[in-house]
């Protein structure tokens, strides 16, 4: 991450092949239940950003070696929680 700052084109393929690309692939997801008629998603790439969101504080906690608070069952709890409202919302 160090790097990144001093290397703009290393920042962009980190990023193009880690958070983007990853997202790119719920979007895909989303795109093909959607089309599906299995969930109502007409912005998928908005709601692949909602969805990526849920463990990035997690992410970024682990990348700047911080101390996660929550033991790993309550990790799992909130993940469950957050995936379930995600798709509650797209019903």
């Amino acid at each position: 991450m160090e790097q990144a700052q001093r290397n703009p084109a290393l920042a962009d393929y980190i990023i193009e092949q880690g958070p983007k690309h990853i997202q790119c692939s719920i979007s895909n997801a989303l795109t093909q239940a959607h089309d599906a008629g299995l969930i109502n998603c007409p912005r998928p790439d908005f709601s692949a950003q909602f969805y990526f969101g849920i463990i990035r504080e997690l992410e970024w906690r682990i990348l700047m070696n911080m101390k996660v608070d929550e033991d790993e069952q309550e990790t799992i709890n909130y993940i469950h929680y957050c995936v379930d409202r995600f798709l509650d919302g797209h019903q």
